[in-house]
């Protein structure tokens, strides 16, 4: 947070920034390490005795600190913070100090009997109960990543709460945060970036597994590092390869990534699955297996350490786990200085004898591709891929559905790459290039420049297809299709298609607004002839449904939005909504019942209350309406129906929740109607 008013008001410069960030950190510290520091002589002066035993004393205080200092370490990290979480974690340090410093001054001989019996404990408790009334960290601010420039908007969505947070874990190595957001993206957040989406980046996702399983003849074993969501993994496992193993270092990213099973094949239920939790260049170095094909995706190159996954010896590890024809990929993305994109890519190519560049995102994700052996792109395989309804569903959800449409991305040969590169130093661990400097790309863009440096060495080859059976007029045809192709073309039509339907979805939006129902249902039924699963285009038509009454057309558009993505909680809580409207609570309870196997929402909470109201299952409603305020406190609705509840019964607790709902409600203008009917309840007290 730092970073961000530093860059919001006075600098984007990273050397301010960085030392705005330290001298923070320096004013905050400085006092208690200062002490701590000086409690190393205070301990000395007491534990010394006898000036002959001086010197075993003093190495018996700093045997015992240094042990300290290790376990304490040790706990934290490895136990307390997975355990309990970061806050909890400084929580338990802040108490432990407490009554460490409060034991030493019980028995000191220089404070009087009273303070020792009255103040000290009364100082102590003072303390321990402001600590435990701490409201607990804010998750969606936790995870907004707004530290980077480009993620100012997330912050204000987060404050707001706009999205659903499905998973949220601070372990050992990362904080790891799963996200749904109500137009159906999930997004898998590692220390508040976003490492996999189901949105733009679903095409490097995809392509980072189908790319090098198409450039192989024949892969039956192949190794995978990151998981992020799980889909390049999945796109792997749809090829018949007999073994695939996934190096993660970080068991909360692949719990996280549950959510993405819908997407990813249920990539982690795979029987040919052997899942290694170890950092990805230690596995590669130590590991004796080889593999057909390696794939290499980890998280952006400014993180600490992931720049060791971008090095000269990174890469000719790599190739030296291959088996002879195997084919190495790695995604490599463009924020960071063109320089150091360059030496990459040039590293890369320096260490195998055939590479391609694939344009995964124009200007953003790029994939290089290399092996000591010829590789080809075999035109049946492909073909027999996009038939298939599965596969061909995957590739289709990033518009690709010809040959044409995946040789457009094509860009670059070896050579080609060689010449764009040749001026770049070779990346290796001495020089740690991406570790030091590309960081500071965080606050400066030059993906522009890089993106007209590449422009004059693109070269979309057709030489790279076998055509095996077709005939010699069907490779002539194809050849001269793909020589028409523009660069990037197939992701130009799909950025249109999807500019489309959000044009439909804003007309949409606007023709409820007029009144105009019916047209509102008709441009939703364009949107899903263009994206049969836009899960935001069902969950709207079945609020339209709902609102006309028309119950079970609603029931069919909500389910429909379940049966793309049964984690889409915004359809579950809208179906549970439609059985209450409808009278069936017994069916909403259901669906909530369900939801609650796998999330604890304060909506959840607020919807089975309902439910259990409308049963008259009374103490059980205000039970959940209670549980829906300890999820979110600063959620009004439960506040309005726990002061119904008790309106007649206990007048003071029911004024007192009513009175939180109207403040809480005006600060967001929601829920008017019910202000309107608290504001008559209070009138009455």
């Amino acid at each position: 947070f730092i970073n961000r008013w530093v860059y919001q008001n006075w600098s984007m410069e990273f050397i301010t920034i960085q030392w705005s960030v330290f001298l923070m950190v320096f004013c905050f510290l400085f006092i208690p390490t200062f002490f701590m520091g000086g409690q190393f002589p205070v301990v000395i002066r007491l534990v010394v005795t006898q000036m002959d035993m001086l010197g075993h004393s003093i190495g018996k205080v700093y045997a015992f600190n240094t042990a300290g200092t290790i376990i304490g370490s040790f706990l934290a990290g490895f136990v307390l913070v997975p355990w309990i979480g970061v806050q909890n974690t400084i929580l338990v340090a802040v108490v432990l100090n407490l009554l460490v410093g409060t034991a030493l001054l019980v028995f000191s001989i220089d404070l009087s009997l009273n303070i020792k019996i009255y103040l000290l404990p009364a100082i102590l408790v003072l303390c321990l109960l402001y600590g435990s009334s701490m409201e607990p960290w804010d998750k969606s601010v936790i995870s907004s990543g707004s530290y980077m420039p480009y993620r100012i908007g997330d912050l204000k969505e987060a404050e707001k709460k706009t999205n659903k947070i499905l998973y949220f874990k601070e372990g050992t190595h990362t904080t790891v945060t799963t996200e749904l957001s109500v137009s159906g993206n999930i997004f898998l957040r590692v220390n508040g970036k976003t490492d996999a989406s189901l949105a733009m980046d679903m095409r490097t996702q995809l392509l980072s597994g189908y790319l090098p399983m198409f450039l192989h003849e024949n892969p039956e074993s192949v190794l995978v590092i990151g998981q992020g969501s799980g889909i390049t993994l999945g796109a792997v496992e749809q090829f018949p390869i007999k073994s695939a193993d996934l190096v993660e270092i970080s068991s909360a990213v692949i719990e996280g990534s549950r959510y993405f099973d819908s997407f990813n094949h249920n990539a982690l239920n795979d029987d040919r699955l052997k899942i290694i939790l170890a950092d990805g260049r230690n596995h590669i170095a130590l590991a004796n297996q080889k593999y057909d094909v390696i794939i290499s995706e980890p998280s952006n190159p400014w993180i600490s350490g992931v720049g060791a996954l971008f090095t000269n010896s990174f890469f000719k590890l790599m190739k030296k786990r291959l088996n002879p024809g195997g084919v190495a990929c790695i995604w490599v993305h463009t924020n960071m200085s063109p320089m150091n994109f360059k030496s990459v890519a040039r590293t890369f190519s320096e260490n195998f004898e055939k590479v391609t560049m694939w344009e995964s995102i124009v200007g953003d994700d790029y994939l290089l591709i290399g092996s000591d052996s010829e590789y080809s792109l075999s035109y049946s395989e492909v073909d027999k891929v996009l038939s298939n309804e599965i596969r061909g569903k995957d590739l289709f959800r990033i518009g690709i559905s010809t040959v044409r449409d995946l040789m457009s991305l094509l860009i670059m040969n070896r050579e080609g790459i060689l010449s764009f590169s040749k001026e770049a130093p070779i990346h290796t661990d001495d020089n740690s290039l991406l570790e030091f400097n590309a960081p500071q790309y965080i606050y400066k863009d030059e993906r522009d420049v890089l993106v007209r440096q590449l422009t004059p060495f693109v070269r979309i080859d057709g030489s790279l297809i076998k055509f095996d059976q077709y005939s010699e007029a069907k490779r002539l045809n194809v050849l001269k299709e793909i020589e028409t192709t523009e660069r990037s073309e197939s992701q130009i039509l799909e950025i249109k298609r999807r500019n489309k339907i959000d044009g439909f979805l804003d007309q949409a939006k606007e023709a409820f607004k007029r009144g105009e129902t019916d047209l509102t249902i008709e441009i939703y039924g364009k949107i899903l002839k263009q994206d049969p699963e836009n899960v935001l285009a069902w969950l709207n038509m079945g609020n339209v449904f709902k609102g006309m009454k028309r119950f079970s057309e609603a029931e069919i558009a909500y389910k429909r939005t379940l049966e793309i993505n049964p984690f889409y909680l915004y359809g579950n809580i809208a179906l549970a909504q439609l059985y209450l409207a409808s009278k069936v609570p017994e069916k909403a309870l259901d669906v909530l019942r369900s939801v609650r196997e796998w999330h604890s929402d304060s909506e959840v909470s607020l919807y089975m209350g309902l439910a259990f109201a409308f049963q008259k299952k009374i103490d059980l409603a205000l039970k959940e309406f209670q549980n829906a305020i300890l999820i979110d406190p600063e959620f009004s609705l439960p506040y309005y129906y726990i002061g119904v509840q008790y309106f007649s019964t206990r007048p003071n607790f029911s004024e007192k929740n009513l009175k939180k709902f109207l403040v809480l409600s005006s600060s967001n203008g929601e829920n008017q109607n019910l202000v309107l009917k608290a504001r008559q309840l209070l009138d009455k007290f």
